[in-house]
């Protein structure tokens, strides 16, 4: 067959809807010029400074040609006539992906076979998630047809000459032969002794392929990381303290920053990769990490010549839009920063006023620049990053795609991971293990803040560490006089009082005895159900007493939009000089900035306990010292935390009073975390910890036996089958305010495009993105499945989208109250029974 000249032939890696009447498809982007910049992306973005056991030259070498390669397949004509919708194609041939990758092995098989290997399975797996290595004989003979391979070779060979003209790759005859069984023999060499760093080196080098993949495609720019001045905290606090007095807690603060940022000045610096602060609440810690961090950074640009990126990591959602304004604030102009989190919102500024909105709705390409932004936000273009633990940790102990294109920027990163006793204790020995191996394999810098110490490195080599051939991790702790700050600290103290009080009534009844309306309080239990229960108690108390006290409620069973309401609202009575009582669950335990003036606590974990305290008396007031926090016993305890937690926090409590007498100073409370901590890890299963990390070690992604850990069992937040999701359409005209979130219009646009085809749907998919996306899911809250109003709303309600129900606007008012969010109280009533 004659091959058709190079000059005249044109393939195209991507295609797009013609504007004529035809609707025909035209290609939008040449194969040979997405392959060029799909490969200068993943180069420039290569940190070289890593230790996966790979030669820096060879490294390079192999993320250019797994680039080069891994659309090989499109030059197959069956592909470009199926992306062009011109002729007949078969659509078994038309898979590219698999062609690549044999192309690849042939290439690469007598230079590395190890290598090889590792690049046909990324090849092959770059539009889906990476498999189980220890399952690939039943999978290579399933993906890896011979058949078709064959089949398409023969078509490629005909014009060969024009593709090696046209992908300038070094192709002859002899690399489109079957690679028979020696692929697999060198995947069995490679397995024979699993280690984590092969598991850095398959999904570092998986996310630089498809990270710059999804770039080029959506025609996003890699973001060219910018030299930020390592000042700017210093500039930044002395603006905000000028001509102010300073107080105690101010020089607390400027003393510990001063302390921390000394050891930069340490020759060794650049060899430390790991990092603890530990500090006590309100001294000052974000502040502090950035200005650290920035200033490492300018050491690490001079030394290995990257910006890395700074990458802060948060528990909860609810406090990285407080984070994230303030570090906007101190780079400004200097730097971007983006907040990664579940309502983060594309535009953000951009769109500020009506004016702008509309230009943005007229803009042709809105539907591209929507795609680009996400493109950007989701893999993390940017000098700092603010994101949660779900994101963070699902990402560096992951297989999905979508979550691993940003996992290459985690190598030679700067990573700050605040109030890590957030993490679950069982999880604490991996994320440990983890952290490590991130550091040594990929050059990261990790610093771990805290106010409570858990044992996070200690547990990972306990556990996990101490049996492989992995050096012990030698954090350094930046705050060295911490004790010295715990010290000095009255600014509460724990009053624990652990007779059973299993009915609301019991706990009023305390509360009475020990409160004032002259108090702030702030009540905090471990369930929804009992939260509603108390706070229906208190609030008919406050009446019946004819006190004006305000009295909020915060938990998940609101809707997010009412939560970062009912937060703001708190905070305003605060900070007008108000004595509310807020009853909340554990979302309000790490990192909000509220000041009450007492608190209440039920039994919980003791890190936790003192994450409460720190949201009394927060700014070290001296005419406040010693704010009581009391610790009651709901019984609720050991069905949310279990018995092992349950026995020691008790145990730990009854040492420390009978060190300190019945109220606990809060100079206490380091040595108490650091006794409990210790003591529980000593009887805690952490099997699942070191399953996952074998997982992770022998390249066991996703398997489909049950029996089996694999990497795909690891969860941030566990989640619960026992669920259902709920849209709640509670709006301002329902409250006779004009300033609540739009959740009426959000619906209205959602359905319109639902039902809505072709090109219309489209731009209205494109709206609705910009428009109202972030308000639709901060209408969204779950609820337990088995409440008897969320088992009606299924039997009756409209299903929005595929486990998402709508409360019918109608029956709002039947489901779910702006004050404590879904009605379920009436429907059980014991603490047993009810979530």
């Amino acid at each position: 067959m004659k091959e058709t000249a190079a000059k005249d032939k044109v393939w195209y890696s991507h295609a797009s809807q013609s504007g004529n009447a035809t609707g025909r498809r035209e290609g939008s982007k040449h194969l040979q010029v997405h392959v060029a910049g799909v490969t200068h992306t993943a180069l420039a973005s290569l940190h070289l400074h890593c230790a996966t056991g790979i030669d820096p030259d060879l490294l390079r070498c192999f993320v250019e040609d797994i680039c080069q390669y891994h659309d090989l397949g499109k030059y197959v004509p069956d592909f470009q006539h199926y992306l062009l919708g011109q002729g007949a194609y078969d659509p078994v041939l038309k898979q590219h992906a698999a062609f690549g990758a044999q192309v690849f092995w042939q290439q690469w098989k007598d230079r590395d076979p190890a290598l090889a290997m590792l690049g046909w399975v990324l090849i092959i797996r770059h539009h889906a998630n990476l498999p189980d290595w220890n399952g690939l004989e039943a999978w290579y003979s399933e993906c890896a047809n011979r058949q078709r391979f064959e089949r398409q070779a023969r078509k490629v060979l005909t014009q060969l000459r024009a593709i090696v003209a046209d992908s300038m790759l070094p192709l002859g005859p002899q690399h489109f032969a079957w690679p028979e069984d020696q692929l697999l023999d060198a995947v069995d060499d490679w397995m024979y002794q699993p280690h984590i760093a092969h598991y850095f080196l398959c999904n570092y080098s998986f996310s630089l392929l498809i990270g710059s993949d999804k770039l080029d495609a959506s025609d996003t720019l890699r973001y060219e990381r910018k030299s930020i001045p390592h000042d700017l905290v210093g500039r930044y606090i002395a603006g905000m303290s000028k001509g102010a007095v300073p107080s105690l807690q101010n020089r607390q603060r400027e003393a510990a920053r001063a302390e921390v940022l000394s050891h930069l000045h340490n020759q060794s610096i650049l060899d430390q990769k790991l990092f603890t602060l530990t500090a006590p609440t309100g001294i000052g810690k974000t502040l502090t990490a950035l200005d650290f961090a920035l200033q490492l950074r300018q050491k690490v640009e001079a030394a290995e010549g990257h910006s890395p990126a700074i990458i802060y990591a948060l528990p909860f959602v609810n406090i990285i839009s407080q984070s994230l304004s303030i570090y906007e604030e101190v780079l400004a102009e200097h730097g971007l920063v983006l907040g990664h989190y579940q309502y983060a919102d594309l535009f953000g500024a951009e769109k500020t006023t009506p004016e702008q909105e509309q230009a943005l709705l007229d803009r042709e390409d809105l539907d591209e620049l929507i795609d680009r932004r996400r493109q950007q936000l989701e893999s993390w273009q940017a000098d700092v990053v603010i994101t949660s633990f779900v994101q963070l940790l699902q990402t560096l102990i992951g297989y999905r795609n979508k979550l691993l294109k940003k996992f290459h920027h985690l190598a030679g990163c700067i990573l700050i991971l605040d109030e890590v006793q957030n993490i679950d204790l069982q999880q604490l020995p991996l994320v440990g293990a983890v952290l490590h191996c991130l550091s040594l394999h990929l050059n990261a810098r990790v610093l771990v803040m805290t106010a409570t110490r858990p044992q996070l490195y200690e547990l990972a080599w306990e556990h996990i560490l101490s049996s492989r051939e992995i050096p012990r991790p030698a954090p350094l702790e930046l705050l060295t006089s911490h004790k010295d700050y715990f010290r000095q600290l009255n600014r509460t103290r724990i009053l624990p009082d652990l007779q059973l009080r299993e009915e609301p009534e019991e706990w009023l009844d305390f509360l009475s005895k020990t409160w004032t309306p002259q108090y702030s309080a702030l009540i905090v239990v471990n369930t929804v159900g009992h939260s509603l229960l108390l706070f229906d108690c208190i609030k008919d108390w406050l009446s019946d007493q004819g006190y004006e006290t305000p009295i909020y409620y915060l938990s998940t069973n609101l809707s997010p939009a009412h939560r970062m309401q009912r937060i703001q609202e708190v905070r305003k009575a605060l900070s007008q000089g108000n004595k509310p009582i807020l009853v909340s669950t554990q979302c309000i335990e790490a990192g909000v900035d509220m000041d009450f003036d007492m608190g209440y606590r039920d039994l919980g974990p003791l890190d936790s306990l003192v994450q409460v305290a720190g949201r009394i008396n927060r700014h070290n007031d001296p005419a406040r010292a010693a704010s009581p926090l009391y610790v009651l016993h709901s019984g609720q305890c050991r069905k949310i935390y279990g018995s092992i937690t349950e026995e020691q926090v008790i145990k730990s409590l009854h040492e420390a009073s009978a060190s300190h007498g019945p109220s606990i100073p809060e100079q206490a409370y380091l040595s108490m975390v650091e006794t409990y901590f210790g003591a529980t890890s000593d009887r805690a299963s952490f099997n699942p910890a070191v399953a996952i990390f074998e997982a992770m070690e022998s390249l066991r992604y996703c398997t489909d036996d049950p029996n089996t850990t694999d990497v795909a069992a690891f969860r941030v937040i566990k989640e619960s089958s026992h669920c259902i999701a709920l849209f709640v359409p509670y709006d301002a005209p329902q409250r006779g305010k004009a300033d609540i979130w739009p959740a009426t219009a959000a619906l209205a646009a959602w359905q319109q495009m639902q039902d809505s085809y072709g090109e219309a749907r489209k731009q209205l998919m494109a709206a609705f993105r910009l428009r109202h996306q972030n308000d639709f899911q901060q209408c969204i809250i779950t609820v337990p499945s088995s409440l008897a109003g969320a088992q009606r709303l299924q039997n009756t309600a409209e299903e929005l989208w595929e486990g998402l129900w709508l409360i019918p606007p109608a029956q709002l008012e039947a489901y779910y109250d702006s004050e404590t969010g879904f009605r379920r109280k009436a429907e059980k009533q014991s603490y047993a029974d009810i979530f």
